[in-house]
């Protein structure tokens, strides 16, 4: 290359490097002297005139809404637009909310008249809150947590990204809720609701949750990095289909187990770590062997066996509910909050199951299980690596409880007539607890004892931290229960 090339070449770049500088100092005074947003005080609408009076176009009807648009409200009191009362059709667009509370809050105003589009929150509490509204329009807003706030799971449910209650026939779409406190989108005692083509991204707890709901549509969504990717509870008539999870799963909620028909419950076409989503109702005399599921829940099931899965990173890695005869085994569930989850199923076993790293349980009996067999299960460095909560009869063997961060063992709330036996505890935090909610509860411990030990051969469990001498003490809220016949080598390695 001759030297008068070179020297054009960098006189090119020169050049070029001149109108950059020059055209980004030309942007920055023009956005100076003309910004794009206008900042102004929070905004308090409760008629029609107001309305009318904070559009910069529009007359309020349907085909000519009030445009409220690109306004940027920072503020550490209220909302950042309130509006409650109004009859006319409005549109908030392209606004900015940095504020305390909700960035737009909305209740109480005519029929289809709502229409919430290409905003950005960044709120405290929720991003956007809808209460009392028919047929509403929330797309394509962003809503995400830039500030720190008090979270306390399932108790403070006011820091999340859209929250709409009482609401009818609203849809929610092509919103992404990113890094939330608890909800990116929270749908309580609502009716007629289309969730879809939503992005809800590292939420601290459900991307996608109806409560109290009928006719909930929740469909095409991304649900990722989250602890929870969608949930329901105490809801009818909800359809759940062609989501994608990464990370997260989906979970139905105790409650409706109590509340609700779970019939009406239709879940398909979800995809789940790359694998299907595999949602199995009313099925039975059935084998699940094929390693073709990212998730496995069954519902009012029987007679039926899952073994050789490997699920890993979501919710529960396999859901029990309100099922009999099952046969869960020689599976693998890794890294989820719950390894396996169960509630209100009775007469099964779990055997040769690994239930390592999970932030929650590694098996967790929940609400009225019974006659549950658990054996020969491998359950490391969760926080608990057996949970029993209101739980009787079941028998725990053989099982390898170990570096648990809490509690090998724990038996909680009326949990009555189990049997704890040849187990081997090695490192948990504490080997296990008993622990009783209320002096009733203690009181049905001395009627219908747990066991800590095999009544049949006088034999029990294996303690890392026994003393090799005299009972091994189980550690108990109230009254003194023991392992009265320790073992002095592990049954498990």
């Amino acid at each position: 290359m001759s030297l008068k090339t070179i020297l054009l070449s960098k006189k090119a770049i020169i050049f070029f490097i001149v109108i950059l500088v020059s055209s980004t100092v030309i942007v920055s005074i023009f956005l100076t002297l003309f910004p794009y947003y206008t900042s102004i005080e929070p905004i308090i609408i409760e008629s029609d005139s107001e309305l009318r009076d904070y559009s910069v176009s529009g007359s309020g009807a349907k085909d000519d809404p009030y445009k409220i648009e690109r306004y940027k409200i920072i503020s550490h009191n209220g909302s950042g637009i309130f509006i409650s009362g109004t009859t006319k059709h409005f549109i908030i667009t392209d606004c900015y909310f940095d504020v305390n509370t909700c960035g737009i809050s909305i209740s109480n105003t005519a029929k289809e008249t709502v229409t919430i589009t290409d905003n950005t929150c960044v709120s405290s509490y929720y991003g956007i809150y809808l209460y009392n509204t028919t047929g509403s329009l929330i797309t394509n807003n962003v809503c995400k947590k830039e500030k720190e706030g008090t979270y306390i799971w399932w108790i403070e449910m006011e820091f999340g990204g859209i929250y709409l209650s009482e609401n009818t026939n609203t849809t929610v779409s092509n919103n992404f809720c990113y890094q939330t406190n608890t909800n990116g989108i929270f749908i309580s005692s609502c009716k007629e609701m289309v969730v879809v083509d939503n992005t809800c991204e590292d939420i601290d707890g459900c991307g996608i949750y109806s409560s109290r709901s009928t006719n909930v549509t929740i469909t095409n969504n991304l649900v990722k990095n989250n602890r929870l990717g969608i949930g329901s509870a105490d809801s009818e008539f909800i359809v759940v289909a062609n989501n994608e999870f990464q990370n997260n799963g989906f979970i139905i909620d105790n409650t409706w187990l109590f509340n609700s028909d779970v019939s009406t419950l239709q879940v398909f076409n979800n995809i789940i770590n790359g694998k299907k989503l595999g949602y199995f109702y009313n099925i039975t005399s059935s084998i699940i062997e094929t390693q073709e599921f990212g998730q496995i829940i069954l519902c009012e099931c029987t007679n039926v066996t899952v073994r050789n899965q490997v699920i890993e990173n979501l919710h529960a890695g396999i859901s029990l509910i309100s099922s009999t005869g099952l046969n869960i085994t020689q599976n693998q569930f890794i890294n989820c909050v719950d390894g396996i989850y169960s509630i209100l199923t009775s007469n099964s076993s779990f055997t040769r199951n690994i239930c390592n790293d999970n932030s929650y349980a590694g098996i967790f009996l929940d609400y009225y299980c019974s006659s549950i067999f658990i054996d020969q299960n491998t359950c490391n460095n969760n926080q608990y690596g057996i949970y029993l909560w209101y739980s009787s009869l079941c028998n725990l063997t053989y099982n390898l409880l170990k570096e648990n961060i809490r509690y090998g063992v724990l038996i909680n709330m009326n949990s009555k007539n189990n049997s704890v036996h040849h187990n081997t505890f090695i490192e948990n935090h504490q080997e296990t607890i008993h622990y009783f909610e209320d002096s009733q509860a203690a009181q049905w411990e001395l009627n219908d004892p747990n066991f800590w030990y095999d009544i049949l051969s006088n034999e029990g469990n294996y303690w890392s931290d026994w003393g090799s001498i005299g009972y091994y003490k189980i550690d108990c809220q109230e009254g003194d229960i023991y392992d009265f016949y320790p073992l002095s080598e592990p049954t498990r390695s």
